[in-house]
């Protein structure tokens, strides 16, 4: 019995572990706390069975009082994470997130990041490109550089600045290419594609 219920608090643990590494906002956060609740309910039968041994004259262990701590620590966490997190899921592909007054941004109109609104902080660029490391928009694809392009919002005037980094290039909407390593200056409203791709993303 033992055997079997620190196995099952085994599997919901790396259940969790995945949950982390690869879950999405209040999805993670509720299988979390439901995993928890599971792992407290077998370290509960733990102890009881410990109890049980030692009135046979086995001696005692606090193992499973630790586990349960611990396993009541991380639900407590989970749920309070639930409350906090407002459900905005940064820039990935397709998401959206809150633009705050003063942001630029970044609109996906077709490609990898379709509908998606990347804000801009006033005069912090973001990286687009092949390299997750790299870039905060990542695009996969043999004709996307590693460090494709930057994009930069200045509050001051609206404007976007522009700096190729590629071999594949930056086009504005009329196919021109803007010019590589050097700061390009577009207005709201106008496109920006990147390279020999089907990725194009707006201004503002």
């Amino acid at each position: 019995m033992l055997a079997v219920t620190f196995l099952i608090s085994a599997v919901f643990a790396l259940l969790i572990i995945l949950m982390h590494l690869y879950g999405k906002g209040k999805r993670s956060y509720v299988g979390t706390i439901l995993a928890s609740i599971v792992m407290m309910a077998a370290y509960g039968l733990n102890m009881i069975a410990l109890e049980a041994f030692v009135e046979a004259g086995y001696g005692e262990s606090f193992v499973p009082i630790l586990l349960e701590i611990l396993a009541f620590v991380q639900l407590i966490v989970a749920i309070i994470g639930c409350v906090v997190d407002k459900g905005e899921k940064g820039c990935m592909a397709g998401g959206t997130v809150k633009q705050g007054k003063r942001d630029g941004v970044l609109i996906g109109l077709q490609g990898t990041y379709e509908g998606a609104r990347i804000p801009l902080k006033d005069g912090k660029p973001v990286y687009i490109g092949r390299d997750p490391k790299a870039c905060s928009v990542v695009i996969k694809g043999e004709n996307v550089s590693r460090k494709h392009c930057s994009v930069t919002y200045n509050a001051a005037n609206g404007a976007y600045s522009i700096t190729d980094f590629s071999v594949n290039g930056v086009y504005d909407k009329d196919g021109r290419r803007l010019e590589n390593g050097k700061v390009n200056i577009l207005t709201s409203g106008n496109e920006i594609h990147i390279g020999a791709t089907e990725e194009i993303f707006r201004l503002g």
